[in-house]
């Protein structure tokens, strides 16, 4: 049974000839550091071709979110960037990018291919625009009271 055809049956609960062995969050640099120990060689830099390696079954994610990369970072984890009105309209530039510029399509059709062929199972992960919404709904909200 291929990786993807695998993957389709276990996600409906059918039967599988075994549990699909993947590892979807990335490595600590720290991981690949003693790997590389331990003989991961140094060419391997890529999620994927680490998962390969390793005799993973293989799967590859792309996230595609309502920032751009030249979104401010919060000061700590967790916190927010935006609270009043103005620093909405000071981040909204770095808001809502186009998403030729964020889709890597050369690489989505390359995943697809290995998909079609039941090597790899592929993983988007669309991050949604509401939470900006939210926020700026929060603080209107406040400041009409």
């Amino acid at each position: 049974m291929d990786n993807r055809t695998r993957f389709q049956r276990l996600m409906s609960f059918g039967p599988v000839d075994r549990l699909p062995v993947v590892e979807w969050a990335v490595w600590w640099d720290k991981t690949i550091e003693r790997w590389r120990g331990e003989g991961l060689p140094d060419s391997i830099t890529d999620p994927g071709e680490i998962r390969e390696y390793l005799g993973l079954d293989m799967n590859r994610q792309m996230c595609i979110g309502p920032r751009k990369a030249s979104l401010p970072a919060p000061e700590a984890y967790g916190r927010g960037i935006v609270a009043t009105m103005d620093e909405y309209q000071a981040i909204k530039p770095h808001l809502y990018p186009d998403p030729e510029a964020v889709i890597d399509r050369a690489l989505l059709e390359s995943w697809a291919e290995r998909q079609a062929a039941g090597d790899t199972v592929v993983w988007l992960t669309l991050e949604d625009y509401r939470p900006y919404a939210r926020l700026l709904r929060e603080y209107c909200q406040k400041t009409a009271a």
